[in-house]
């Protein structure tokens, strides 16, 4: 009777330390930075050591799973789960389920890592290749009032002649305006602000309008590529 009675006491003491320890360690394992300044003194979490954890180690090699797409990964504190393409065929995986003897053993936010024997398999978002930003170039609007006022200096800068999609450019006199705002010497112009400059009535119906334009957009086609050049009128 007296060992049980210090069982008890030696037992419901562990307890209460436990707790009282509970309350001075975080709840969440601790995560450092390179650039951390103030590194807390505690620097076990022993919440980690006695509470289940589901974080996995991911040894530094491992292989890119293939014919497989990570199209989304869900993350919150009560679900995980990702979202992949395979065969045509869309596949909702939960965290440490097993598709094709693959086990899902991480998720972040750009990869998920599978588990098959000893190896660890990873399948990542695929880079998305931007298209480079559409050129901006400013022309002053005495410019324009220049070539309104003498209409022959406009053939002395740049040369065009009738194409099929439009006008293609044959010269263009060097740190002229033309030269300056981005057009070279066989670019063939397709459309101003949408309009098609398809046929000369259409053209001349877009200079018209030029002096009362603050913003163009021009479409071009240069060496079977289409470009499009952005133009503000200061």
């Amino acid at each position: 009777m007296k060992n049980f009675k210090l069982f008890i006491i030696a037992f419901l003491s562990s307890y209460l330390l436990w707790n009282i320890a509970l309350l001075f360690l975080p709840r969440y394992p601790l995560i450092y930075t390179q650039n951390q300044k103030q590194i807390p003194q505690i620097k076990i979490n022993l919440t980690r050591i006695f509470l289940n954890s589901q974080a996995s180690i991911i040894p530094k090699k491992s292989y890119t799973l293939k014919n497989i797409t990570l199209k989304g990964v869900y993350i919150s504190d009560k679900k995980k789960f990702i979202i992949i393409s395979s065969n045509k065929k869309t596949h909702f995986i939960n965290l440490n389920e097993t598709f094709r003897g693959y086990k899902l053993i991480k998720i972040t936010p750009t990869t998920a890592y599978f588990k098959k024997g000893d190896l660890i398999y990873k399948v990542s978002f695929k880079k998305i290749k931007l298209p480079p930003p559409t050129p901006l170039y400013e022309i002053p609007k005495t410019t324009i009032k220049t070539y309104e006022k003498n209409f022959a200096k406009i053939w002395q800068d740049i040369g065009i002649i009738k194409a099929k999609d439009g006008y293609k450019i044959t010269f263009i006199k060097k740190n002229s305006i033309f030269d300056k705002i981005g057009l070279k010497r066989g670019d063939i112009l397709l459309s101003i602000n949408n309009i098609p400059l398809n046929s000369d009535a259409n053209a001349w119906k877009t200079y018209n309008t030029l002096k009362n334009q603050r913003h163009l957009t021009l479409k071009i086609k240069r060496n079977s590529q289409i470009k499009v050049i952005e133009y503000e009128i200061y």
